[in-house]
C-alpha cells in the first residue's frame, strides 16, 4: 500500500470532486469499462485505488492511496501505458494535468514514497469504523529529522507512548510515509480506526503521546495547531477493487 499527494489548481477542486465521483458512478453501471479499467491498473501493478480531497492552509489536495507491490516499478510501467496510448492510462494522465498540472507521463518516474512506519494493533476482523488518508507538507530538511523522529517512537519510552495513543484512539492500523516530488516534500498517512470520528476528536486530549507528536509536526511542517486538524474526505474508491473495511 502506498499514499501520495498531489496539489489541486486553484479553484479546480470542486469540479474534480465531481470528475472523481461521474467516475465512480459510470464504474458502477458501465461493467464493460470497469473491467477495461481493471485491466490497465493489473498490467501497471494497481490492486486498489482511492481518493480523499483534503484542504489545508487555502489549499486543496488530491490524496490517493494505491495498493501494489513495487512503487518504482508501477510507476514506470504507467508512464509506459501512456506512451502506449491506453485509454484508461490516458485518462489518468489526463485527469491530473487538467486539476493538478502534473503530467504523470512524464513525471510519474520521479515521485518517491517511502515507507517509514507500518503499525497494526487491536488485531480484529472487525470493520474499521472510520479509515481516512491525509498528507502534511515537509519544510525543507525535515524529510530526514521527521524519519529519525519515527524510527525514535519504535522503541524505549517513546514506542509506550506510541502504544498509549494507539489505544486511547483505538487504531488498528498506521502507516507513514514521506514522499519526495517535484512539487514537494510531504508526510503522507493512512489509517483505520474502532472509533468514529468524532469520539476520535473528543478523546485527543486524554492522551498524553499525542502532544508529542503535535509538537514535532508543528514543527517539521510549519502549520499550526488548527491547521494541523485533518480537513478532508473520501471521494472515490474503486466499487470491485476497495478494501474489504469499507
Amino acid at each position: 500500500m502506498y499514499v501520495y499527494v498531489c496539489p489541486i489548481l486553484n479553484g479546480k477542486s470542486q469540479e474534480l470532486e465531481t470528475d472523481l465521483q461521474n467516475l465512480c458512478n459510470r464504474e458502477t453501471s458501465e461493467s464493460k469499462h470497469t473491467e477495461a479499467r481493471m485491466n490497465t491498473w493489473k498490467k501497471t501493478g494497481f490492486s486498489t485505488f482511492e481518493t480523499w480531497i483534503q484542504n489545508l492552509e487555502e489549499k486543496s489536495y488530491l490524496i490517493s492511496m494505491l495498493e501494489l507491490e513495487n512503487w518504482s516499478l508501477a510507476m514506470e510501467k504507467l508512464e509506459e501505458r501512456i506512451a502506449d496510448q491506453d485509454p484508461y492510462a490516458l485518462e489518468i494522465q489526463k485527469r491530473y494535468i487538467d486539476f493538478c498540472g502534473i503530467d504523470f507521463g512524464k513525471v510519474a518516474h520521479e515521485l518517491d514514497v517511502e515507507l517509514i512506519l507500518d503499525e497494526t494493533f487491536l488485531q480484529s476482523d472487525e470493520k474499521a469504523k472510520y479509515r481516512r488518508a491525509f498528507a502534511y507538507p515537509l519544510m525543507d530538511g525535515m524529510d530526514i529529522v521527521h524519519k529519525e523522529f519515527t524510527n525514535a517512537r519504535k522503541e524505549g519510552p517513546l514506542r509506550k507512548e506510541l502504544e498509549k495513543w494507539m489505544e486511547t484512539f483505538q487504531m488498528k492500523r498506521h502507516m507513514k510515509w514521506i514522499q519526495r516530488s517535484p512539487w514537494g516534500t510531504f508526510l503522507t498517512f493512512y489509517q483505520e480506526y474502532n472509533a468514529s470520528e468524532e469520539e476520535i476528536i473528543r478523546d485527543k486530549d486524554l492522551c498524553p503521546s499525542w502532544s508529542t507528536l503535535h509538537n514535532a509536526l508543528m514543527e517539521h511542517t510549519g502549520l499550526s495547531t488548527e491547521q494541523l486538524m485533518v480537513n478532508m474526505h473520501e471521494v472515490f474508491a474503486h466499487p470491485l477493487l476497495a478494501p474489504s473495511t469499507v
